[in-house]
């Protein structure tokens, strides 16, 4: 058969979607393209995906999450428990997540581990929690008060001022 077929750059693929452009000659000379997409997964286990929530706090970890880094950071105030969303890249591997409940006051360490059949892989994360303290919260109180004490003070003086005014502007007129 004198008809060809020519494959464009299929070598060396990279994990993702990949398209691969397969050219056709026929005997009669005529061309014919076709574009194959090929997925390249990664077989290695780990997370696809990781993220941590608090009932009060909105969370970042540090760095940005990557199915190849294995230690996290994590800055919290006053944080007891921590939500842990954590998906597997195979479906039938277990997720076990340690460590993030009962958090104390400074360095705690949650750890994630990822396992199927004989295969584990572990993230871990250090969460730097800062709990405020009973006089820290009394104080964060007082200046609450104060705020509202001002406002209602200027408040009361902008309306005696205008009491005044309203007194001399009566006495003017009559």
């Amino acid at each position: 058969s004198k008809s060809k077929v020519e494959i464009s750059e299929h070598e060396n693929l990279e994990f993702g979607i990949t398209p691969i452009a397969v050219k056709v000659t026929a005997e009669d000379g005529k061309d014919k393209e076709y574009i194959i997409e090929v997925n390249k997964q990664d077989t290695s286990l780990g997370l696809s995906s990781l993220s941590v929530s608090s009932e009060t706090q909105n969370l970042t970890i540090s760095p940005k999450f990557d199915k190849n880094t294995t230690s996290y950071t994590l800055n919290t105030e006053d944080v007891s428990k921590l939500t842990i969303e954590a998906l597997a890249n195979y479906e039938d591997a277990t997720i076990d997540i340690t460590g993030n409940s009962e958090l104390k006051n400074g360095e705690n360490i949650i750890t994630i581990k990822v396992q199927k059949g004989n295969e584990v892989k572990t993230y871990t994360l250090t969460v730097n929690n800062t709990k405020q303290g009973l006089s820290d919260k009394l104080l964060t109180i007082w200046n609450r008060f104060w705020v509202v004490f001002v406002v209602a003070f200027c408040s009361i003086i902008q309306s005696l001022i205008a009491i005044r005014y309203l007194i001399k502007y009566y006495k003017v007129t009559k």
